[in-house]
């Protein structure tokens, strides 16, 4: 006996039909604008009003309004084939550069000649409106231009590019994508640093700590050979003098390791953005130095992360980096830093004008006194300071030319 099926009342079916002929008009409603809409609104009400008060003009206006809708339809038909190739190079610059800007090289290799038509490219929160001619069967390539944005940091999503094909009252609009996006990363501004000061990230063969070892780089002592001691170590000559074996004590060194924390908490900052911008300039100058270097970084800001394996990648991720709306605060950043990673031994805490001084130390004492530590508040313009706070060291910026200065005396500190 076959399987009773079950009822549906009314209005489920009507919504299901409602469904289907969604679904079925879907491309069409895509193609139709908000213009055009309006017409199709117009025109089937003066349709229904002419026929059921007998109001000829309504139906007059009916009529105009099928015609104009039938007469854009023609300015869809047809397929063009086109190719088109999007072209940013180079796809990185830094902020302030001159860029050559973006290329859309397009050609038609059909066999019919096409239409003129708009080519939309979007160039991040922004978008370009670029004519297309029309193009004779394989034509050659036809390169259509644009300028990009590249004053400021950022890293802008440029394309993807899309034709636009309708009727000169923008009644129906076909768009179709040609090509993928590409991404462009305006790089922030950074100064060369000759070297960050020795005693302040310490050389390729470590900092010295306080735990003894038998086997490291760093020589301490001597002291008596005990069994299960490398006999590698024995100090022939302390032995002859002493009588006895006589080994050598080393300390445990680590090789340096930079730690960069930036404050992303807009109240930090000035209302313009300058300073923030300040900050991420001396983040990028002090991590590209510590990388030309061979040195290890770890770098943490309020709103995540920054990836640190090459220079490229430490720039990419500095050129995305944005002000957060709800930023972790310097101190937790200090903490959770100190935690994960104990083997740091330099950290430089970075933040703004409005930040105050104390929140800026009560974050460096997150760490341990073999840590040089170093705050720094990035100002637009006023002087720049640099002063000892007990084991402390904390700096006012004003310009980026002046961090070099700033890094040669607080290495003296």
């Amino acid at each position: 006996m076959a399987p009773a099926t079950p009822h549906r009342s009314p209005l489920e079916n009507l919504g299901s039909v409602a469904r289907s002929v969604g679904r079925a008009l879907g491309p069409v409603a895509a193609v139709v604008s908000p213009a055009g809409r309006s017409l199709a609104i117009v025109t089937i009400v003066s349709w229904w009003l002419g026929r059921r008060l007998g109001w000829i003009e309504g139906t007059w206006i009916a009529a105009t309004g099928l015609v104009l809708l039938a007469m854009s339809v023609v300015f869809l038909l047809g397929a063009s084939r086109l190719s088109v190739e999007l072209v940013v190079q180079p796809q990185r610059v830094t902020a302030g550069d001159t860029h050559p800007g973006g290329r859309l090289v397009v050609s038609n290799p059909g066999v019919r000649r096409t239409l003129p038509q708009v080519m939309e490219v979007s160039t991040g929160d922004e978008g370009l409106a670029l004519a297309v001619p029309s193009l004779k069967r394989n034509s050659a390539p036809q390169p259509l231009s644009f300028d990009l944005p590249t004053a400021r940091r950022a890293v802008i999503e440029v394309g993807p590019a899309t034709s636009v094909r309708g009727d000169p009252l923008g009644l129906l609009q076909r768009r179709v994508g040609w090509t993928e996006s590409v991404k462009l990363y305006v790089h922030p501004r950074t100064v060369t640093i000759e070297n960050l000061g020795a005693g302040f990230l310490r050389d390729l063969e470590g900092q010295p700590t306080v735990d003894l070892s038998d086997n490291d780089v760093a020589f301490h002592a001597l002291r008596e050979y005990q069994p299960g001691d490398d006999r590698r170590f024995v100090h022939w000559k302390s032995t002859a003098r002493a009588g006895k074996l006589m080994v050598r004590q080393f300390v445990d060194t680590r090789r340096s390791h930079l730690a960069i924390i930036l404050d992303t908490d807009p109240t930090s900052y000035d209302a313009d953005g300058v300073e923030f911008e300040h900050a991420v300039s001396i983040a990028g100058s002090l991590g590209l130095r510590a990388l030309r270097d061979e040195q290890q970084i770890t770098m943490r800001t309020g709103s995540g992360p920054i990836s640190s394996g090459h220079g490229r990648e430490f720039l990419d991720g500095l050129a995305g980096l944005a002000l957060a709306r709800r930023p972790m605060p310097l101190s937790t950043l200090a903490t959770d830093l100190n935690a994960t990673s104990p083997e740091i031994s330099t950290v430089v805490l970075l933040t703004g004008s409005a930040a105050s001084s104390a929140a800026l130390q009560v974050a460096l004492t997150r760490f341990g006194e073999n840590v040089r530590r170093l705050g720094i508040h990035a100002l637009d313009g006023g002087t720049t300071v640099v002063r000892p706070v007990g084991s402390l060291a904390l700096a006012r910026v004003a310009g980026l030319d002046d961090l070099a200065g700033v890094m040669f005396k607080v290495a003296r500190l």
